[in-house]
This record gives structure tokens, sequence and C-alpha cells, in this order.
């Protein structure tokens, strides 16, 4: 369904020994959104909490509600590829970027949905269309499943990437004017979780 290989690129489902590049890339993410600082992520929360569909562990494959990762890998002919294959120095693969998303549920439409957490291309491999890749890799999850809708955020100020998301070549519609996010995190939320004891 969403794994796919073309002469370009390759996107595939995380495994267990990607966990180190999944944290490198939610570390540049945050970076380009001025947030490192709140970035409390490690190697080991990621293995704990995200789903890893290919592994032959079923503890570790089947999470309920964990996170899965897909990543695009740049194939043969791609200028940024330095060796001509889908690797890079020391036999390692040079990911390109990721989508790490998980299944949310509309009542309204009784049906599941993807919401991606984070899209994220490395920007010398940006404007090759993987983001786009990415966005059809969890198109093709959804319509395969019969889920009723991909969903994702973005921060007002990034301009580029909402009029990428709202171009022609995604075709999203911009929720912004009738919902508002909303967050309970680190301390409030445990006031909040607190706050109900008697």
């Amino acid at each position: 369904m969403a794994e796919v290989t073309t002469p370009n690129y390759k996107i595939r489902y995380a495994t267990e020994q990607d966990i180190p590049e999944i944290l490198r890339m939610v570390q540049e993410l945050a970076s380009y959104e001025r947030a490192l600082h709140e970035v409390l992520a490690t190697e080991e929360k990621l293995f704990n909490t995200l789903s890893f569909p290919t592994s032959s562990d079923e503890k570790v494959r089947n999470k309920p509600g964990a996170a899965k990762t897909l990543l695009i890998v740049p194939r043969t002919g791609d200028s940024s590829n330095n060796n001509g294959d889908d690797t890079s120095q020391g036999g390692k693969e040079a990911v390109a970027g990721m989508a790490l998303f998980f299944n949310n549920y509309s009542t309204w439409l009784a049906r599941p949905g993807i919401f991606l957490e984070d899209l994220f291309v490395r920007p010398q491999y940006r404007k090759k269309g993987f983001g786009k890749a990415l966005l059809q890799a969890l198109a093709r999850e959804c319509v395969a499943n019969d889920y009723g809708r991909l969903e994702w955020s973005v921060l007002k100020w990034n301009k580029p990437s909402i009029d990428f998301y709202e171009s022609e070549v995604i075709g999203a519609v911009s929720t912004r004017e009738e919902w508002e996010g909303m967050r309970v995190t680190g301390q409030a939320l445990v006031k909040l979780a607190e706050s109900g004891k008697v």
C-alpha cells in the first residue's frame, strides 16, 4: 500500500534500526520550527512508542495506538546522492525524509483516518517531489483501508508549506478558520489530571 519503489526513490516503513535517523529528523524539524528546546524524544522513548509494521517481533509490530513512520530514500539518478544508488557513505541508506503518522477517528464519518504528525524532507532533497510522494503514500494507505481523511497541522507562519499543501498538487483545504487547535501538555496536563480527584 504505502510502500513503493520508483526509479527516483523508495518509500518504506521504518524499522527499529532507523530509530537514530528518525530522532535526528525530529530534531531537524524542531530546529526548523524554532522549537528544538521542546524536544524530549530519545531513542529509547521512540522505540517504546513507535510501531514498526515489518518487524518480526509481534510486540514491536503491533503496539496499540502507536505511530508509524514512512521513510523516503533517494534512488539512482538523484543528484543529492553521491554514489548513484540508494546508499550513502558507510553503506547506510541516505534517508531524504519521513512521514510520521497515526490513526485517528471521525465520529461524523464513522471511519478512521490518518493524522500526519510530522512531514519532513531534508533541505538538500527539497523541490524533488519527495514531500508529495510521502503524502501520496499516505493517501494510498487511506484509500486502501477505506479511511475517511488524511489530516495534519501546519504552523501559521510556514507560508511555503501552506502554499504547497493548498496547491493543486496536493489539494488540501485549510480548516484554520473553522477550528482552532488545542493542546494540554506538561504541568498543565498533570494539573488537569489531578483536578478531578476528591
